[in-house]
């Protein structure tokens, strides 16, 4: 049979698969889990060049999911977004080549567009396109929560200017990074043993009021819960308080609470047991210390 030059050419062209290939299938998908991480990173300051850069997919590609143009999506980009989201949700968008313009410019578009940031989703429901985010009430926004983004800027940005709570809550996410009080000071040029009087202050406010403090843990320690935890934790849970506030209050990872709330860890003690549910409201983009209280407001 004869067969053209360039079409020869074409064909041997294609790479020969090597030892260990793997033939992947690559189907199809529902898109809400990669429109909301889309639409929740760029919350948090993310532009479409640098997610589309930290995927491998096109800009083009990245608007259309975003703006809910697609129902649909092939599942190796899902996983790519997927892996995108894991890995950026908690880092500051300007050490990844996001500009300060180009940041506050997809915050406020977020903003306008009524997208909520990482926290507002579990990743047990975030693919669900039943669940919904927990939404904020009207008018209730106030000094006391804390954005997300500038806890992020202050662990990364020395005399970056923040409220209390977003103070507050940055040193517990960097204690739980691995980061020591002092760590906290040297990052912002404050003398030595500043961040420790200052929580020690926060701690005995807390206590007067007669609400939670955060339990400050770091990264890779193990904690056990006591009967008497397990059963508050799963009393708090089934009273409607979320993942996120009973990870901050027990000082555990959301992925722990899930567990212990649905009786899948510490089955030998009581409180009620709540079941897995794909529609329970979770934490916002915009973390509360009502009264000094770690909780969560609803964002839209």
């Amino acid at each position: 049979m004869d067969v053209y030059r360039e079409t020869a050419s074409a064909i041997l062209a294609i790479p020969v698969p090597g030892p260990g290939y793997a033939r992947r299938f690559d189907g199809v998908i529902d898109a809400t889990g990669a429109r909301r991480r889309l639409r929740a990173l760029s919350a948090l300051g993310y532009t479409l060049p640098v997610l589309a850069e930290q995927t491998g997919l096109t800009t083009e590609t990245i608007g259309s999911i975003r703006q809910g143009r697609r129902g649909q999506l092939r599942m190796s980009a899902n996983q790519e977004i997927t892996a995108a989201y894991d890995r950026l949700w908690k880092v500051d968008p300007l050490s990844v080549g996001v500009s300060a313009a180009g940041a506050a410019k997809a915050r406020t578009h977020a903003t306008k567009s009524g997208w909520p940031s990482p926290l507002a989703w579990d990743d047990e429901v975030i693919d669900d396109p039943e669940a919904v985010p927990h939404v904020e009430a009207e008018g209730e926004l106030d000094e006391e929560f804390v954005d997300e983004a500038a806890v992020l800027r202050y662990l990364n940005t020395p005399g970056a200017e923040v409220t209390d709570a977003e103070r507050l809550a940055a040193i517990v996410e960097g204690v739980r990074r691995g980061m020591a009080y002092i760590d906290v000071d040297a990052l912002h040029n404050l003398e030595k043993g500043t961040t420790q009087k200052w929580m020690d202050a926060r701690r005995v406010k807390a206590k007067r009021d007669g609400v939670d403090f955060p339990v400050l843990v770091r990264a890779g320690e193990a904690r056990h819960l006591t009967k008497g935890e397990v059963v508050l934790m799963r009393e708090r849970a089934a009273a409607g308080e979320t993942q996120v506030q009973l990870s901050l209050a027990f000082g555990v990872a959301t992925s722990t609470v899930a567990r212990v709330v649905r009786g899948e860890r510490y089955a030998e003690y009581g409180g009620p047991i709540t079941k897995k549910t794909t529609t329970q409201p979770n934490a916002s983009s915009r973390l509360l210390f009502a009264r000094g209280q770690a909780a969560f407001a609803k964002a839209s």
